[in-house]
């Protein structure tokens, strides 16, 4: 129950993180951007039990899906640092355009 309030806690610290970048990212676009966004996330909360219990099914090994996608994560790791940009900064000064 405790690893499910940390992991309940840091989905949501992780979402209004991102919402306040798209806002910060694109402000003429935000709707949109945050539409793209809940429906990555609801994909994701669909297909990822239907492949983990794929995976489940064809290894019979409990944790295997849990090491897969953990590691697809890892792997996804420098594509998110790499797409983050000054722009994303509040606390750099502002440059007159």
């Amino acid at each position: 129950i405790v690893l499910r309030l940390i992991a309940g806690i840091g989905s949501s610290l992780i979402h209004v993180s991102v919402y306040a970048m798209a806002q910060i990212k694109w402000p003429d676009e935000v709707q949109q951007k945050i539409g793209i966004l809940e429906a990555a996330s609801g994909a994701g909360i669909f297909v990822g039990p239907v492949f983990g219990s794929i995976i489940y099914e064809l290894t019979d090994i409990y944790c295997l899906p849990f090491f897969i996608f953990s590691g697809l994560l890892l792997v996804q790791l420098p594509l998110a640092i790499k797409g983050y940009d000054e722009s994303l900064d509040t606390n750099r000064p502002m440059q007159d355009t």
